[in-house]
């Protein structure tokens, strides 16, 4: 058998004027970002809603308040508006 190494699930310190609402970073690396998605909100752009989603604000937070920045995230799979769990996006 193959052992795996064990993931160090720390969660970073943001800085507050940083930190996302509306969803919780549970992990980030060089390569990812975890996050604990809460009932209500979007994973991802509608035609009702661009802005108030998981996905925006993740760009905004890797962003930094920086609008020339050329950071962002990569959606790899969503969640249904009303279901709560965890999301992966690609750095």
């Amino acid at each position: 058998l193959l052992s795996m190494p064990s993931l160090n699930m720390q969660k970073p310190e943001i800085p507050k004027k940083y930190r996302p609402e509306g969803f919780e970073i549970i992990h980030e690396d060089l390569d990812l970002i975890a996050v604990n998605k809460q009932s209500g909100m979007l994973s991802v752009a509608a035609l009702w809603n661009q802005d108030n989603t998981v996905h925006a604000g993740l760009n905004r937070y890797v962003q930094k308040g920086n609008s020339r920045s050329n950071k962002c995230v990569h959606v790899v799979h969503r969640l249904d508006q009303a279901t709560s769990g965890v999301l992966v996006f690609a750095k």
